[in-house]
């Protein structure tokens, strides 16, 4: 088992938005070695969201189970097996039942799906869904990228 500090999570500070907008970043944990992934560009005319710090996460991690190779790319879960949160308005449990599930595309892109549940300090348990596509910055891409930005 192994414990992984996570980034600082951003959201409106409402046990609402929390369930919806949690931001963890799950599917970095097991890409924790590896460079930045590329952002993307968000249209220049939108604005940026106003987040704020709503609590940190420690989660701890069971094995890495690999699935096996499907037409899409290589399948693994890591399991959630619990872990803390803590923040100015809210603090509680990683409750020891959730999984990131991974598919690792033949273009090095990983497209990932965090399910766990949290339980704060007074009961209150949230179902949190994570998914995100990271897509570490390699030579080609960098490359690409600069080309289009000329």
């Amino acid at each position: 088992m192994r414990a992984i500090r996570l980034a600082e999570v951003s959201a409106a500070a409402s046990y609402t938005a929390l369930a919806g907008l949690v931001l963890v970043g799950l599917a970095l944990i097991n890409l924790a070695a590896a460079v930045p992934a590329v952002a993307q560009t968000a249209p220049q005319d939108e604005a940026a969201p106003n987040l704020e710090f709503l609590f940190e996460e420690v989660v701890t991690l069971g094995a890495t189970v690999h699935v096996g190779n499907t037409a899409r790319g290589g399948r693994i879960i890591i399991p959630i097996t619990g872990g803390t949160f803590e923040g100015r308005d809210v603090a509680g449990e990683v409750l020891p039942m959730g999984w990131d599930w991974q598919l690792v595309r033949a273009d090095g892109c990983i497209d990932a799906k965090a399910d766990y549940f949290l339980r704060t300090d007074d009961g209150v348990v949230l179902n949190v869904l994570n998914t995100a596509t990271i897509c570490r910055r390699t030579p080609s891409r960098s490359r690409a990228r600069s080309s289009r930005n000329r």
